[in-house]
């Protein structure tokens, strides 16, 4: 679990759209993100379902009816795992330090092989230092980008049965 703060370049935007919140992952593949500024919302993923809570109530979807939001959803979790047998068949990875002595940081590259990312996603950069993850950048094919810094990462956190049911609220798929 982890705070974070993002940011999304758009072409068609002066300014950035701001966002800032809490991330939560159980594995092997409950996703939760939880915002609070501008707008309260949170999205839970379970397997192959998104769903959508916001003041407008809750709205389900399919992953599998959206292949680019499901192959990114594939590449946060083989991420989140460490599954990176499955990163290297998914992305062409390239990994190095960004400071040799401690505490040492780190920047992992990747650029989709094939579909559904290629030729949506450019690459996804994440970086950290040592075993805290601090960024995620994606750098889409349109040249759209969105950095989230992540405050307060707590990767080894067990989650209670209070916790699972306020942060993977019953009701989502």
């Amino acid at each position: 679990m982890a705070r974070f703060h993002e940011e999304k370049q758009l072409a068609l935007l002066r300014a950035p759209l701001v966002s800032e919140g809490a991330i939560y992952f159980a594995p092997p593949d409950q996703l939760a993100r939880r915002v609070d500024t501008p707008s309260p919302s949170t999205l839970v993923i379970r397997g192959g379902a998104l769903t959508l809570i916001d003041a407008r109530g809750a709205r389900y979807l399919d992953l599998a009816q959206i292949p680019v939001a499901r192959g990114f959803v594939d590449t946060l979790r083989m991420l989140l795992t460490g599954d990176f047998a499955a990163l290297r068949t998914a992305h062409e990875i390239e990994f190095r330090l960004t400071s040799e002595s401690a505490p040492r940081g780190w920047l992992l590259r990747l650029r989709p092989r094939g579909a559904p990312l290629l030729g949506a996603i450019e690459r996804i950069e994440v970086s950290g230092v040592e075993d805290a993850l601090a960024e995620l950048r994606i750098v889409e094919s349109s040249g759209d980008e969105t950095r989230t810094r992540f405050i307060d990462v707590d990767a080894s956190h067990a989650f209670s049965p209070a916790e699972r049911a306020r942060f993977f609220p019953v009701g989502t798929p």
